[in-house]
């Protein structure tokens, strides 16, 4: 197909090529080739034609376009295979057939192959379809290809033989000028008339700008209809009715190949156009002059030029703007400087070089064509406006590649042949052609049809192709998709051949080198804004078009380089399109958007992880927490499975399936992926991180190199993805310009991927972001011990809680290695919350403690055949863990982990395996409340409780040295519980006798008591149950008490507890850490501090002097009862220590009776004041004496009591140990009952400390 907007295209005969008879497609375009080929016909070689007979009565001279008339002539035919601009329903270029009458299609051919069955019916049949459907054409006719016989199917068949395209051709052009003869006959006795007259709505009036060109100031021109002419006026009507007949005879004279006297009729057009002020239709006629002259000298052949360009060229506009005022300047025959061509008034043509006279004829007529706007009927067509502009600006650019009008730009202007590039010799200049290119925007594009529009543009981009001025090209493409995908339109697209369907793909390719899409540059600082609009206009145009490989191109670039600027819909609109074009393509055809997928790839720590461990050193004796070191790297096993966490991200809005293939090593024999476990497709979350478990088997032992992966993500080829680490500083170099330096036909948009990889390749090739190598070691093989069988049913145990649960696991070493090293370690799930809980800042030291005991001490499970395993396990033999389950508070899995290896000299690799059993711990016996109350004399009933006091009485001990612990139980299990309470002497404990541990003794039935009755607030006293003594078969000093509890009941224990005595320097000790932790910061206050330290040691005695334990009344199941929860207030640590200075008042004379001390009034008897120092120092202070009446409160008891000496006095010093008695005379003369109180006041420091005597004392005068 010749270029539409060629300078020369009204001089070509529009051509309609139609298959006929089912030819295929394929055939078609094979006709289509051979007669594009003989497009030009030399008019030597057409027949004549035979003259029309001539009248006198004739007003005009008849037409004839008998090819003898030129023989040098040629007829262009422009062939195409779509419909012309009649069948498109474009009506504006309908309209413009009479102005403008190249643009009519004047020739239709139908082509078939001939066929056993065509007959002359069929053909005419034929013939009548294409006059029916294309009945706008002059010629139909039918070309028949590969017929045996050249007659007898009709007088419009062209017989198409073997190398005879050229005659036929030629026949084609007879007709044609036949047809073309009556066809101008028809054109001389009508009145001609502008296209804006016959339809205002279908023509685009062309906007006239600002001009310095002084326009005509006159009424417009309208219909002689309407109005009375005057003389002159008739007169210019009558020039104007004979310019127009002139200028379209000129028009037909330039088809029909005869362009001397298509000059003639132009330059006699021009003349009386000029007379009748016709600026439309001289316009016109000037260019047609132009053309003339371009063919003319093409052929070589000589003319002259009009004389009426002498007039009309006085005033030519400079090139630097649109229709800027023109200096009157002498013009040089030779070439003029650039940027500077303009004619005098004494204007002489002949004195201009042939590029010089076009150039002048075409600005004169975008002149006139100006100068009609103003007229409402007469004004120029938008369409016309542009496409005179773009075919002299098409000639412009051909002579400023070729540097000349030389043969080769004839050539291209006239045959489309390629242009020589030649250096610039100043004929025209880049700013000149793109200044007048311009004027194309000037016009109202937007009010042309789409279609056109769609044209322009594909013009425009071509000429800046030309001139290499590519971003230029590159915005008018873009308004060019732009338009052509609003509008929906058929596109248009010059391509090389007509069924190369690559073109529009080609032409996007072009248009994102421009923009630099896809180049090596990134995407920031700004341009994602500009590319990110091209790039969906491009995917849309490929969706329309049916482009699948440009939808995944461009779908691509988006979402490997534009994501930041993408939402949710855009990202999952794109990727849509994308995969329902490789659905299309039915092969991967592209590769994933995304070439940093793969983040990292670590191997996972599981029983085929390594440890490294040193060998004992008997020469040290200190024992080093750190001889047991992980390796900084993973340990693999030769031969052995090991599982790879595979990490990948999804940076997209949308989820992303990935299948793997497999993982890459740098030796590919060192490393072998499961396929069971590889085979299947992943889903990525969108905007994520997600690991992926994989398994692979080393097969060398040595250093393994993992690379990278194999995969196949979103139905993409099977990729390679390298492990991306951290993103190298972007280095960025100054840019002295952009866009490509070389040809859009280089462009490869496959190379964005290798350029997406990349840092900055303006500076260095650095990569963008850094491959990782994970490097792993990979030993010989290794013992494996493999677990056989676990006793306990389904791996899950329900227990009570402080129960005890015994069972068995069955392992054996299914390597070829021995073992010689096992170690094992208990662990359950209670550690992470114990251990976050240590983690709070706010504990104090005793709660820090207590969490550290139940972290560190109370095991969940425990191994109790140690002693018994084998040091050595030899391949393939079996050994069993006993071990004991313990029923923990909040433990829901226990596990027991060994550690094995073969140790040999040096360090050595250990292996674990751990085995897990699920738990269920429930309620059991649970310690309700607790309270310690004082005693401090005998209540001699027969109660064990006071049968023991009695004992201890009688063995030297004071009744008031024991206190009573309460301890209420509840029973949250749902059957009876039996439990056994007891308290260990501190005697006991010291001597070893039960070493701290709880009692082991087992029920006795006869030994039980009964239950009193329910008191009010649902507690029960252990009054009723039974106790038993140290005479009962328990250690001295022993109090054990055992009672069954109901389901759902609480009760409460009263146990006998000796008062404990600590030093101060025993108190003033810092509450330990079990973890050796060195610095507990204390925020408390002295004094909460100092409370705080006693608490915890009073408590620690009083926990381990108690013991308990519980059994189910109906089966065997049995466990400890937790006492930890036992907690002391201040009051309780008063009641429970033994004071410093111990008091103890007595009275001679007087007969006791209980706690009571019976005395005669007015008789005088003494009070002893008995003080002994516990402390580790002498104590200095004050006694005081502080007697009280209980009988009359209100009379003073300074009345009742008589002293002998003073209430309150000094003390010496008393040493450590030392007892030392007071006495004060005393005689009672009311009676009533008293009581006497004494208190030892002494002053540590700043700190004032009491001490009241141990027992009260009542006294009772009578």
């Amino acid at each position: 197909m010749l270029d539409p907007y060629s300078y020369v295209a009204p001089s070509r005969v529009k051509t309609l090529l139609v298959p006929l008879n089912g030819l295929l497609h394929l055939r078609f375009l094979q006709i289509a080739d051979q007669l594009e080929q003989f497009r030009e016909v030399r008019l030597v070689d057409v027949s004549p034609i035979s003259a029309a007979p001539t009248t006198p009565a004739a007003k005009v001279a008849p037409v004839n376009f008998n090819p003898q008339g030129y023989p040098n002539g040629r007829v262009c035919f422009d062939v195409s295979l779509t419909s012309g601009d009649e069948n498109a329903g474009t009506e504006m270029l309908v309209f413009l057939h009479d102005f403008e009458p190249w643009r009519k299609t004047f020739v239709v051919l139908g082509c078939l192959d001939h066929t056993d069955n065509l007959t002359a019916e069929a053909v005419a049949a034929h013939l009548a379809q294409l006059k029916r459907q294309h009945g706008f054409a002059i010629v139909h006719k039918v070309c028949l290809f590969n017929s045996p016989q050249t007659s007898g199917l009709g007088p419009d068949v062209l017989y198409v033989l073997q190398g005879g395209v050229e005659t036929v051709m030629c026949d084609v052009t007879k007709h044609f000028l036949v047809a073309l003869t009556s066809y101008a006959k028809a054109y001389q006795n009508i009145t001609l008339r502008s296209p804006g007259s016959m339809s205002n709505k279908a023509i685009t009036r062309s906007f006239s700008g600002s001009s310095a060109i002084a326009l005509n100031k006159r009424s417009s021109i309208v219909s002689t209809s309407s109005l009375n002419l005057t003389t002159s006026e008739t007169k210019r009507a009558a020039a104007r009715v004979k310019g127009r007949q002139h200028k379209v005879l000129g028009n037909f004279y330039m088809l029909a190949g005869r362009y001397p006297d298509a000059l003639k009729e132009f330059g006699d057009a021009a003349a009386t156009l000029k007379l009748a002020h016709d600026n439309l239709w001289l316009g016109s006629a000037l260019e047609g002059i132009g053309i003339c002259i371009v063919l003319l000298t093409f052929l070589g052949a000589p003319y002259g030029v009009p004389s009426i360009l002498n007039l009309i060229l006085t005033k030519v506009p400079k090139l630097l703007g649109r229709f800027a005022d023109a200096k009157e300047v002498t013009p040089s025959p030779t070439n003029s400087p650039k940027n500077s061509l303009s004619l005098t008034r004494t204007f002489d043509s002949s004195g201009l070089s042939t590029p010089e006279l076009i150039y002048s004829l075409a600005i004169k007529a975008l002149v006139h064509f100006d100068m009609s706007a103003n007229d409402h009927e007469d004004y120029v067509p938008q369409l016309v406006y542009c496409e005179t502009i773009l075919r002299i600006v098409k000639f412009m650019a051909a002579v400023y590649v070729g540097g000349s009008l030389s043969p080769s730009v004839l050539d291209h202007l006239v045959r489309g042949g390629a242009v020589a590039k030649k250096p610039d010799t100043g004929m025209f200049s880049k700013r000149d052609i793109t200044v007048l290119a311009s004027w194309v925007s000037y016009g109202q594009l937007k009010d042309m049809e789409a279609l056109s529009q769609c044209r322009v543009y594909c013009a425009l981009a071509s000429v800046y192709g030309d001139l290499e001025l590519y971003r230029k090209r590159g915005f008018v493409l873009q308004l060019l998709f732009a338009k052509w995908g609003a509008s929906g339109v058929s596109l248009v697209i010059q391509t090389s051949h007509p069924g190369n369907r690559q073109a529009p793909l080609e032409l996007l390719s072009s248009l994102a080198l421009i923009y630099s899409i896809g180049d090596k540059t990134p995407a920031s600082f700004g341009w994602g804004t500009l590319h990110k609009p091209l790039l969906h206009m491009a995917l849309a145009t490929c969706v329309s078009l049916s482009q699948p490989s440009g939808v995944i191109s461009f779908g691509s670039l988006l979402l490997s380089r534009y994501l930041y600027a993408m939402d949710t819909t855009e990202q999952e609109e794109v990727f849509f399109l994308i995969k329902q074009a490789i659905h299309e393509l039915k092969e991967p055809a592209c590769e994933y958007w995304d070439p940093f997928m793969l983040r990292n790839i670590r191997v996972l720590k599981h029983a085929t992880n390594l440890a490294t461990t040193k060998a004992p050193n008997s020469d040290s004796p200190f024992y080093n927490p750190f001889e047991k070191q992980e390796s900084a790297e993973k340990v693999l096993v030769q031969d052995d499975i090991a599982e790879l966490l595979i990490t990948v991200q999804n940076p997209f809005k949308f989820e992303i399936d990935l299948t793997l293939v497999e993982v890459l090593a740098e030796d590919p024999m060192s490393l072998e992926t499961v396929l069971s476990f590889a085979q299947f497709s992943y889903a990525v979350a969108p905007e994520s991180f997600s690991d992926i478990r994989l398994s692979v088997i080393p097969r060398a032992a040595g250093t393994l190199r993992i690379t990278g992966i194999r995969a196949v993500v979103c139905g993409s080829m099977e990729q390679v993805f390298e492990i991306s680490g951290d993103e190298n500083v972007l280095r960025l170099a100054k840019i002295k310009s952009h866009g490509p330096n070389k040809s859009p036909g280089e462009h490869d948009l496959s190379t964005h991927f290798e350029h997406l990889k990349l840092a900055d390749a303006r500076t260095s090739d650095d990569a963008r972001v850094a491959s990782v190598t994970v490097v792993t070691k990979v030993v010989s093989p290794q013992p494996t011990l493999s677990l056989e069988d676990v006793s306990v049913q389904n791996g899950w145990a329900m227990l009570l809680e402080g129960e005890r649960f015994n069972f068995g696991v069955l392992f054996r070493n299914s390597s070829q290695t021995p073992i010689n090293h096992l170690t094992f370690a208990a662990r359950d799930l209670t550690i992470e919350p114990l251990t976050e809980a240590l983690g709070s800042k706010d504990l104090p030291a005793n709660e820090i403690y207590e969490i550290e005991y139940y972290l560190i001490k109370k095991e969940g499970i425990r191994l109790r055949n140690q002693r018994q395993i084998k040091q050595t396990i030899a391949a393939g033999e079996e050994f069993v863990l006993d071990l004991e389950l313990i029923g923990k508070r909040g433990m829901k899995e226990a596990s027991v982990v060994l550690e094995y290896a073969f140790q040999d000299v040096g360090a050595f690799l250990t292996r674990s395996i751990a085995v897990p059993v699920l738990v269920s711990v429930y309620p059991s016996i649970e310690l309700a409340g607790c309270d310690l109350v004082p005693i401090f004399v005998n209540a001699a009933n027969d109660s064990d409780l006071w049968r023991y006091l009695s004992d201890r009485e009688e063995e030297g001990e004071r009744v008031s040295d024991y206190c009573l612990l309460v301890l209420d139980f509840r029973n949250a299990w749902g059957k009876a519980i039996d439990i056994e309470l007891g308290n260990i002497p501190a005697a006991e404990l010291v001597s070893g006798g039960l070493n701290g541990k709880l009692i082991e003794d087992k029920f006795d039935e006869q030994s039980r008591g009964k239950l009193v009755e329910d008191k009010p607030n649902g507690m029960r006293t252990s009054k009723g149950s039974s106790g038993r003594l140290s005479g009962d078969g328990l250690p001295g000093g022993m109090f054990l008490l055992s009672d069954t509890i109901p389901p759902r009941c609480t009760r409460r224990y009263i146990l006998p507890v000796k008062r404990i005595k600590f030093s101060d320097e025993h108190l003033q000790q810092p509450i330990p850490s079990l973890r050796n932790k060195q610095f507990i910061v204390d925020k408390t206050s002295k004094e909460e501090a100092r409370f705080i330290r006693e608490a915890f040691w009073y408590r620690k005695q009083i926990l381990s002097l108690l013991q308990g334990t519980w059994k189910e009344a109906e089966s065997d199941r049995h466990g400890d009862i937790e006492l930890r929860g036992i907690r002391l207030s201040q009051k309780m640590v008063n009641i429970l220590k033994v004071q410093k200075a111990f008091l103890e008042l007595t009275l001679s004379n007087a007969k006791r009776t209980g706690m009571n001390w019976d005395v005669v009034c007015e008789d005088f008897f003494t009070v002893k004041t008995k003080i002994t120092n516990y402390n580790d120092c002498p104590i200095v202070g004050v006694l005081r004496h502080v007697p009280c009446s209980i009988s009359d409160p209100a009379k003073s008891v300074d009345r009742k009591i008589l002293y002998n000496g003073v209430l309150q006095h000094a003390t010496l010093s008393i040493a450590p140990g030392q007892t030392v008695l007071f006495e004060m005379g005393v005689c009672v003369l009311d009676k009533g009952e008293y009581e006497w109180g004494v208190i030892f006041e002494e002053l540590r420091g700043d700190r004032l400390v009491q001490y009241a005597q141990h027992e009260p004392m009542y006294i009772r005068a009578v």
